[in-house]
């Protein structure tokens, strides 16, 4: 008898987005007319993701309000990183066969990709799965390191790479 499943998304989306120069907080900054983490959502229920819980924190109650009924929201009171972020959400995402996190200024995001990510884990068993992209130019992103065998060892911030470590366009 097949177990029941249940995917959860966490959307990591407490960041100020500085670097933007919006009045906005980052995850309501609009493309095309929608916030970003408006558009990542429509990818996660495109997807049929069964729940979403976005991670709040810089203008909480704007981000709160933007989001459609059913979405529950955690608030990340202190914002000192990613795994602080992802940490908020713990308790909101606990029973999950899935947690899925994506950090909330991703509207590029397919539902697509979003399936063939859950898809892929579920296939081979991997406690853990994470998708990437490669660019043909230097961008200002983390940079995945890998083994000799192609396999994940690492994912470090730009300003932490070595100088050969910067090259990677993954």
């Amino acid at each position: 008898m097949t177990q029941p499943t249940e995917t959860v998304a966490v959307l990591l989306a407490a960041g100020r987005g500085t670097r933007m120069r919006s009045h906005l907080p980052k995850p309501l900054v609009p493309l095309a007319g929608r916030g970003l983490v408006l558009r990542l959502l429509d990818a996660v229920n495109e997807a049929q993701v069964e729940r979403s819980v976005v991670v709040v924190g810089y203008q909480a109650h704007l981000v709160q309000d933007a989001l459609p009924d059913g979405v529950q929201t955690v608030l990340q009171e202190v914002r000192d990183g990613t795994a602080s972020a992802v940490e908020c959400a713990r308790a909101a995402s606990a029973g999950a066969t899935d947690v899925l996190v994506f950090v909330g200024d991703s509207p590029l995001l397919s539902a697509s990709s979003i399936e063939r990510l859950i898809a892929h884990r579920r296939e081979t068993g991997a406690q853990a799965a994470f998708l990437t992209s490669t660019f043909p130019i230097q961008l200002p992103y983390g940079r995945v390191i890998r083994d000799e065998s192609g396999a994940f060892v690492d994912c470090i911030e730009e300003r932490d790479c070595t100088p050969e470590q910067v090259e990677i366009r993954e």
